[in-house]
């Protein structure tokens, strides 16, 4: 990681030197060639073509320094070649233009700063050092050491020249610390930099995940309450897809939630249904807090949601269990109570009866004794809902279950059945319990009128989901909640404790009966959920 953010850092300084180079050239000596145009008419001298060449070779040597940094070359190396060439540029423009008198000596200390800036203090140091042996030369060349034409016809003193000498390296040896200590600033600041940036960028990316990877919906709104943020479980549980959520009024996806913030007393906390966009209805529970940034300002809302459906069905199912429970504990302590008195009023009536010589009071205990049958019929079925039933739970077959009772079905009913099973379907029920469940849901399509019932039986994991459905008219909606209570019936003759009992049967072995959206007859549809293994049941009952 550190050796790419080194690389990309000199790569990126790479360009700025090539820019630099450019705007040099191009300001310098192109004002050079202008002031002294007339001069450089003659090409054929060494001073003026030698000009040129450097202004024309500055441009060509840029264009391919940034197509060899295009390729991804070695940007260290490639600095180093780049560095090199100017610092020889530059010694021989000054060679042509007066040496140690040239205008653009300069540039030494430019490839110097630039040394620095773009490798380092190490390389600001060799620069400064090939520059002080350039000035010597040129010095060399003043005093005649060296055989090199004087090129531009200047004969200086050599304490000039000395003096001249000494100044310059010294500004080298200056520009090469003060430009390795800014160097060096500045290669910390560019770390630091780098490193804030790869830590706010994971710190992004970790807030993002997180963000993403929750289970409840998270809107954020702006102050104007249009939403600017949404995450993945906010799509899955409205069905929108964020982009028809984003920038929209929070008012326009959860209509009312808005104008409740707003209020004098304004809500943090609110339930409400909502109709998802495939149709379906949902329960949703909100929890709405500020939305501030770095100075505590508020900045809009944050708003988190959760759906409550099946929490709300599971709290129906548990206040339905507590009234069984209780409805339970009720009718067994009166059945014993009254059944007693019953037997003794049913005795006395039929000796009356048999002595009676009177039609019409033969009649009338003929009543007494049908309604007194009628009453210790509802006791019985009291005693058959209250009390505990000794279950036997063990691996059972359910595909041949199926097959037992819907065979004695066909026997004693004109019913169409339609049976999904997969083979060998094993469940750890009670036997008994579990047909007496199945053969009054059949018994009940039965008495309905109905003609053809489906039974599908289906792996859901750790469970069995077997569905009864039929081809009735079904069970009206404003009823729907209230099947399963005791005393709860819709038949002119019914004690409302069939659908009761088949529900505290399914309760004692681990499972559960819940009414179910029908799927294709159309008609009543009920869910039973069957146990796999003991160990799921364990667990079932401890929740």
């Amino acid at each position: 990681m550190s050796a790419q953010v080194h690389r990309s850092a000199v790569a990126d300084r790479l360009e700025g030197l090539m820019l630099c180079r450019v705007v040099l050239v191009t300001i310098f000596l192109g004002t050079a060639v202008a002031l002294d145009a007339d001069s450089l008419t003659n090409l054929a001298e060494f001073r003026n073509y030698t000009l040129m060449g450097l202004i024309v070779g500055t441009y060509v040597l840029t264009i391919g320094y940034a197509l060899a940094l295009k390729r991804q070359v070695d940007p260290t190396r490639h600095a180093q070649v780049q560095l090199v060439v100017d610092f020889c540029l530059s010694v021989a423009l000054a060679l042509v233009t007066s040496g140690l008198d040239s205008l653009f000596l300069f540039l030494f200390y430019v490839v110097i700063i630039n040394s620095a800036v773009v490798l380092g203090r190490p390389a600001a140091t060799k620069a400064a050092f090939a520059s002080i042996l350039a000035f010597f030369l040129f010095a060399c060349v003043d005093l005649g050491l060296v055989s090199l034409p004087n090129i531009y016809g200047i004969f200086r003193p050599a304490k000039v020249t000395l003096f001249r000498l000494a100044v310059n390296s010294t500004a080298s040896v200056v520009v090469a610390l003060l430009a390795g200590y800014l160097a060096d600033r500045l290669g910390k600041a560019t770390k630091e930099l780098v490193q804030q940036r790869s830590d706010f960028a994971d710190l992004k990316a970790l807030n993002l995940n997180i963000l993403e990877s929750l289970s409840s919906g998270l809107v954020t709104t702006d102050l104007n309450g249009n939403v600017i943020f949404v995450n993945r479980a906010a799509c899955d549980i409205t069905g929108l897809a964020d982009i028809q959520m984003m920038d929209r009024p929070i008012d326009a996806i959860f209509p009312g939630l808005w104008e409740a913030l707003q209020s004098e007393h304004p809500l943090r906390r609110r339930e409400s249904p909502f109709e998802r966009s495939d149709g379906k209805s949902v329960f949703l529970g909100f929890s709405v807090s500020p939305l501030s940034d770095a100075s505590g300002r508020d900045n809009g809302q944050i708003v988190i949601f959760q759906d409550l459906t099946d929490i709300r069905a599971l709290e129906g199912q548990m206040r339905r269990s507590e009234r069984l429970a209780a409805v339970g504990q009720l009718s067994a302590a009166i059945a014993h109570e009254i059944r007693n008195p019953l037997g003794s009023i049913s005795g006395a009536v039929e000796m009356l009866e048999s002595e009676s010589e009177d039609e019409s009071d033969r009649a009338l205990m003929g009543i007494v004794i049908r309604e007194v049958d009628r009453l210790n019929l509802l006791i019985s079925d009291f005693l058959e809902y209250s009390r505990p039933h000794n279950l036997a739970l063990e691996p059972t077959n359910l595909v041949r279950l199926i097959r037992d009772v819907t065979d004695l079905a066909k026997t004693r009913g004109k019913f169409e059945f339609e049976v999904i099973t997969p083979p060998g379907a094993q469940g750890y029920v009670d036997d008994q319990a579990t047909r007496q469940v199945l053969w009054n849901l059949i018994n009940n399509a039965s008495e309905a009128g109905c003609s053809k019932i489906l039974i599908r039986l289906e792996d859901a994991g750790e469970v069995w989901h077997l569905f009864v459905e039929d081809n009735g008219s079904g069970i009206p909606e404003e009823i729907r909640d209230r099947i399963f209570e005791p005393f709860f019936t819709t038949k002119t003759k019914g004690t409302g404790l069939g659908l009761a009992t088949l529900f505290r049967l399914m309760e004692e072995q681990g499972g559960e009966i819940t009414l179910n959206e029908s799927m294709s007859l159309k008609g009543a549809a009920f869910r039973l959920t069957l146990q796999k293994a003991p160990a799921t049941i364990a667990a079932g009952q401890l929740a």
